[in-house]
């Protein structure tokens, strides 16, 4: 009803200026009046219950929607407060992991060094004793060979001071000796 008497203020002055200043034509605009008025009616009644309900649809979708979109902002939300929260956990956890990540590398850094002077002085203990070792077999070979020498010097030297006569007399000294030996 509040559309109606809307629409007749609305029409009111256009019916007064058309008129040329004369005045209006009540009768004519009577007519179109009803003539709107039964549209109107007609309208209402035949599509009245569409309109309401597709107003009610409309009205329900809107609702739904804004419920959704309620619901979607509340979980974004705790999202975005879960998400902090392991955020700031992480930092704390990566702090952590990097004071332990220096300390277990001092560790091993004073492993490593413990174990490269323990293999020092086993290579130098092994060094000692190869030196010893080769020392030792110099000093053997060249025992031998001084011995070697002395005992070829010492042949050659007998072979030129003895005669065949001494020589005899040696060798029967010692063949002596040997059958009183068994």
């Amino acid at each position: 009803m509040k559309a109606i008497v809307f629409f007749i203020g609305l029409t009111l002055p256009s019916v007064a200026m058309a008129s040329g200043g004369h005045g209006p034509e009540w009768v004519k605009y009577g007519f179109h009046t009803a003539n709107l008025i039964i549209l109107f009616l007609v309208i209402k009644l035949a599509a009245g219950k569409m309109i309401k309900g597709a107003v009610a649809n409309r009205a329900q979708r809107i609702k739904m929607h804004l419920e959704e979109s309620n619901q979607m902002r509340k979980e974004a939300q705790h999202n975005f407060d879960e998400l902090s929260a392991r955020l700031s956990h992480m930092e704390k956890e990566v702090e952590e992991l990097r004071t332990e990540a220096a300390a277990s590398a001092e560790r091993e850094a004073e492993l490593i060094a413990t174990q490269t002077d323990a293999d020092v002085k086993r290579i130098e203990e092994a060094a000692g004793l190869t030196i010893q070792n080769e020392t030792d077999k110099a000093r053997r070979a060249l025992r031998k060979e001084a011995v070697d020498l002395a005992v070829k010097i010492a042949e050659e030297k007998l072979k030129a001071e003895l005669s065949d006569k001494d020589q005899k007399t040696l060798a029967q000294d010692f063949l002596g000796s040997l059958k009183e030996a068994n």
